[in-house]
């Protein structure tokens, strides 16, 4: 039995996150034996328990060295090498035979393996292109510490090849087609989205700035505009405090002629295929992404999908065969593919066909989680 320590750096619900506990919920329970390590209790431990995960705390704090402010920065360096002391000796205590540490930004955690003298196994879930000097500094201690590396996105493959670990391996992100699929809306799930009978539904994901929210609501704007259908825009995610000017700003342009009255934040949701059954299109805009989750449980559920060519996108949706892609940061691209979805919805409808039945062929295999397993087992071996 090869026990994993799966190491997550934030408590918070991501899709980076999901991916952890979903990957730790696949493994064959008669090989592997997994347990996540948060530093706080919080949504992130409450979908652990939600999929069967055992799941324990070691206290760290939730902050970049290098968004402290100079007064607390000692401080925070105490508090991360205490932290670094405390994994090291619970890796050991807890008999593990690989910690598999969840983004690049647990640098300590790969610290800590090391003093432990157990393997690291480290997930890529980001696209590192065009790093700065903190980042180039992490993906040099990343490549030194890891004994294998695992990829959401060939992309991400790409900006950060790390020729110097042994093992490699691109496993995208998961979705499981039974959990999501062409259902009706709820009555009651809607309400709570603010929705309307007769609205139809264009829902996006993540106010923050790399998820591309301020061009969701530019490109809603122009929506609204043009096209004379009782519309509704949901934004869903949680407001993070770091962001929490950008997040002032995106109230301000939903509560300005033509939005006002259309727009919904929608918050943190776990009910998440009973969400996405509420859309009738739905939007990924982001500036930066890998492999997103989202986009592929929307695909999953059979609505149609607009996303930015960003990462893995325009492979996920095959060129535009799957969903329609635009670029990057153009809200006029994005509300004229959008535009175009409201006009012809028989081909929106044909494209969410074709990318739901690519869902049920391409993750619908039991031996999905097999190269993963594989890669644990090789870092595994001393």
């Amino acid at each position: 039995m090869i026990r994993v320590a799966m190491i997550a750096h934030l408590a918070e619900l991501s899709g980076s996150g999901r991916a952890l506990v979903d990957a730790a919920a696949n493994l064959d329970p008669h090989a592997f034996w997994a347990e996540i390590i948060l530093p706080s209790p919080g949504d992130l431990a409450d979908e652990a328990s939600r999929a069967g995960v055992p799941w324990s705390v070691e206290p760290n704090p939730e902050i970049s060295l290098t968004q402290a402010v100079p007064l607390a920065l000692p401080i925070l360096v105490g508090r991360r090498l205490r932290y670094m002391w405390r994994l090291a000796r619970r890796l050991r205590a807890g008999g593990f035979h690989v910690a598999c540490i969840n983004t690049t930004a647990s640098v300590f955690a790969g610290l800590s393996a090391r003093m432990a003298g157990v393997p690291v196994l480290w997930r890529v879930h980001e696209v590192l292109d065009q790093p700065d000097r903190a980042a180039r500094t992490k993906m040099f201690i990343v490549e030194r510490l890891s004994r294998g590396i695992m990829y959401d996105s060939a992309t991400g493959e790409r900006c950060f090849p790390a020729r110097r670990v042994p093992y490699r391996l691109v496993l995208r992100n998961h979705v499981d087609p039974a959990a999501f699929g062409p259902w009706r809306r709820k009555a009651e799930t809607a309400a709570s989205l603010g929705i309307q009978p007769g609205e139809t539904v264009i829902m996006a994901n993540g106010p923050f700035p790399r998820k591309g929210a301020d061009i969701f609501l530019e490109a809603a704007t122009q929506v609204a505009q043009r096209v004379a259908l009782p519309l509704r825009f949901v934004l869903l995610g949680p407001e993070r405090p770091q962001y929490a000017d950008f997040c002032r700003r995106l109230r301000l342009m939903a509560e300005a002629v033509p939005l006002r009255g259309r727009v919904t934040f929608g918050g943190l949701r776990h009910d998440v295929a009973d969400v996405l059954a509420c859309a009738d299109i739905f939007v990924s805009a982001s500036r930066n992404e890998a492999w997103p989750i989202i986009v592929l449980e929307a695909m999953a559920t059979g609505v149609p999908v607009v996303a930015t060519s960003v990462g893995d996108c325009y492979e996920m949706l095959d060129g535009g065969r799957r969903g329609l892609l635009v670029p990057p940061g153009d809200a006029q691209a994005l509300a004229k593919a959008l535009v175009e979805i409201l006009n012809s919805p028989a081909q929106a409808r044909a494209r969410a066909e074709t990318a739901s039945a690519w869902i049920r062929q391409e993750f619908g295999s039991p031996d999905y989680w097999r190269p993963l397993e594989e890669l644990i087992r090789q870092v595994a071996t001393p």
